[in-house]
């Protein structure tokens, strides 16, 4: 975990005598210093300043000015000394992600014409994964931009999507990829083409969705349920799973004002389902993930005080969400039926349960 030393303390002596391990600090930009302009204060409750980061890590305050904790402090006359180190919050928000749903939408499978410099990286995984034994029968790229590379390889095991990104992105990300480092769910932060994935896939890959927990225990709740449209009129051979992605599609188009891909709705009665939608008020979700418990969702849809969820699912895992997001009610939406249930809870004590269980 990234640790600094800071300098300038023998100013601020008095300050340090309130502080003590563990205590947070904040990183404050000082363009009135009068010796530098690029000064960066550090502070503990908000107006103390008990001395300055190092000048050569001034890249730190846009990164992480909130995440820094004293890690070593000896308050001595000959050598007086106090770190601070770089720390995670348990529970992560990770933005502008694509869902899974919508990664299939935006990312058919089809051949498209590579640089010379993207076709030399395809070349050298393919000579990489050789050495580890790895044979590859038939490498694709079907997507590219400036943030994305999505990479299809046909092995002796099937053939595989991966969503890997460009350094482009990867600089963006780079305190998300120093993170996965320090947790050891990445072997380095050295960038290789075709090589790193979104951040999203490594918690994918290594904790577990809160869909496939055990949530079997009494829990205080209040539930109330009502019926706000009519029931879908559907095929009972229609798969279910198709179904919730399209109104979640549809909804996507209609929060983002584009019905590209209106195509995908299977004859849904949308009038009802666009006039519950336009009644919430919703903002979309983003994809949560959280280092204590070692889950990760995706939420699709939030309100400024709530969770809401498109789902035929009404087990007790859905209760993780409201840990993650720190809200008190979630609605369960249920378009095949045209009901919502809403759950106010608490506490989430629950959560404790759930991580000795699973």
């Amino acid at each position: 975990m990234p640790s600094y030393k800071i300098v300038g303390i023998y100013s601020f002596a008095k300050n340090l005598l309130d502080i003590k391990l563990n205590d947070s600090v904040t990183l404050k930009k000082e363009v009135d210093n009068i010796k530098s302009k690029d000064a960066i204060g550090v502070y503990f409750n908000n107006d103390k300043k008990i001395g300055y980061l190092p000048i050569e890590n001034k890249s730190e305050l846009n990164k992480f000015n909130n995440s820094y904790k004293i890690s070593k402090l000896v308050l001595n006359k000959e050598y007086p000394v106090v770190e601070i180190s770089r720390s995670y919050d348990n529970t992560t928000i990770l933005p502008d992600c694509e869902f899974p749903w919508e990664k299939k939408l935006k990312y058919p499978l089809q051949i498209i014409n590579l640089k010379s410099d993207l076709e030399k990286s395809l070349n050298a995984l393919i000579k990489y994964l050789g050495s580890k034994r790895i044979k590859i029968k038939k490498a694709l790229i079907t997507f590219t931009n400036d943030d994305y590379t999505n990479l299809v390889l046909e092995t002796a095991k099937g053939i595989q999507t991966f969503y890997t990104t460009t350094y482009n992105y990867f600089l963006k990300h780079s305190e998300y990829y120093d993170e996965l480092l320090e947790l050891n769910l990445i072997d380095n932060a050295f960038y290789k083409d075709l090589m790193f994935y979104r951040i999203e896939n490594y918690y994918e890959a290594n904790y577990k969705n809160i869909i496939d927990l055990n949530v079997d225990t009494d829990i205080d709740l209040e539930i109330n349920e009502k019926q706000v449209h009519e029931p879908l009129s559907i095929n009972k051979n229609v798969n279910i799973v198709n179904i919730i992605n399209n109104i979640n599609i549809y909804w996507y188009c209609l929060y983002k004002n584009d019905m590209t891909y209106i195509d995908n709705y299977n004859n849904l009665n949308l009038d009802e389902i666009k006039k519950y939608f336009n009644s919430l008020e919703l903002n979309r979700g983003n994809f949560y993930y959280d280092h204590k418990y070692k889950v990760y969702s995706w939420i699709e849809w939030l309100t400024e005080d709530k969770v809401f969820m498109i789902t035929t699912d009404v087990s007790k895992s859905n209760l993780i969400n409201l840990y993650l997001t720190q809200k008190k009610e979630i609605i369960l939406y249920n378009p095949l039926e045209g009901k919502e249930i809403r759950i106010k809870l608490n506490n989430y004590e629950y959560m404790n349960y759930i991580s000795e269980k699973n």
